[in-house]
């Protein structure tokens, strides 16, 4: 994993344990965990105010003016004080790993797993079922919480990722398996012929 990558997880992390801890001192960690994924779903929609919120050639004082200006009286105190020091920091860049690692928090203190799927088309009733029954006995039977992903350009088949260990299934990898097993097997047979070739001469 490339440093930078290791560190924001590692930020985001540190983040989201103030954040909870935070909630859970004023009983409010259900509160800030459904804001948390509200407010992750908004940046996902809207990544220009993502973009707008980590912009570096913004000032402290001024990302603070924007957080009061776009939250203030929208989220809860407890998630408003939150982001304000956020912004004060200059850490508004990490937001997104810190609600992604609050959401994981939140399920391991549930006792749930968070799982994504990612299908070609969205799953049926049965299907959602099914993926969540196998990964709940899977994990020793854990609820599971899913979160689904719709990608046209997995053809077929179904991606999971459970935590860091990504699990993929789908049509597009197993054609890209195949072409790399042809591939290789080709060039064998090539350099088996060349040597055949070579050994007759």
């Amino acid at each position: 994993m490339p440093e930078t990558s290791t560190q924001t997880n590692q930020v985001g992390r540190v983040y989201a344990d103030a954040l909870i801890e935070l909630a859970q001192k004023h009983d409010r960690l259900d509160e800030v965990a459904d804001e948390a994924q509200q407010l992750s779903d908004l940046l996902r929609e809207q990544p220009r105010l993502q973009t707008l919120l980590s912009n570096p050639a913004i000032t402290s004082a001024d990302r603070v003016d924007l957080v009061e200006r776009v939250f203030a009286g929208k989220v809860s105190d407890t998630l408003f004080k939150f982001l304000s020091v956020m912004a004060r920091k200059d850490r508004l860049d990490e937001l997104d790993a810190v609600l992604v690692s609050v959401r994981q928090r939140v399920a391991d203190i549930r006792g749930e797993v968070e799982v994504d799927a990612w299908t070609a088309k969205e799953m049926g009733e049965d299907l959602r079922n099914d993926v969540r029954d196998r990964v709940a006995s899977a994990l020793g039977g854990k609820a599971v919480t899913l979160r689904e992903h719709v990608d046209p350009s997995l053809l077929g088949g179904l991606k999971l990722r459970v935590g860091d260990r990504l699990v993929d299934g789908t049509a597009a990898t197993r054609l890209r398996l195949l072409r790399r097993n042809l591939i290789t097997a080709g060039k064998t047979a090539a350099r088996d012929a060349a040597a055949v070739s070579g050994s007759a001469g």
